[in-house]
């Protein structure tokens, strides 16, 4: 059976073959937070670049880069696939920043503003202060 490492791997490289067919997996590794890190090469540097963008098409909640190996001049398209949290906190952030999300907060307080001072009204109209006895 696959680990979550080789499946997450395999649909990475078949998604980008899409696009760049003479990608490969140069590297899969776990950082220490248990993200799955993946190194493709797309063999010249024009390649990887083009790489990155269809990585970030494709992965839009990943994190994506180009590193340059200086040793054997070689450019490589790294994405790290986010984990189940990681994926919660940079859709919640998402969510919140849109204008939708800051539109319905405001709705939101103006209706509850109004609330309060209708109740806080009604509260005022019906307090024995307000009474007359007969």
């Amino acid at each position: 059976m696959a680990t979550f490492s080789q499946r997450v791997s395999d649909v990475v490289l078949r998604s980008c073959q899409q696009h760049a067919p003479q990608a490969r997996i140069a590297s899969v590794l776990r950082d220490s937070e248990g993200r799955t890190v993946i190194r493709l090469s797309a063999g010249e540097a024009k390649g990887s670049v083009k790489l990155l963008g269809a990585l970030q098409q494709l992965w839009p909640l990943a994190k994506t880069s180009v590193l340059e190996n200086v040793l054997d001049n070689s450019v490589q398209a790294e994405l790290t696939v986010p984990s189940e949290s990681d994926e919660w906190k940079e859709a919640k952030r998402r969510a919140a920043a849109s204008a939708f999300a800051k539109i319905s907060l405001a709705i939101a307080l103006l209706f509850l503003a109004l609330g309060s001072a209708l109740y806080a009204s009604e509260l005022a109209d019906h307090s024995p202060t307000n009474h007359t006895e007969l």
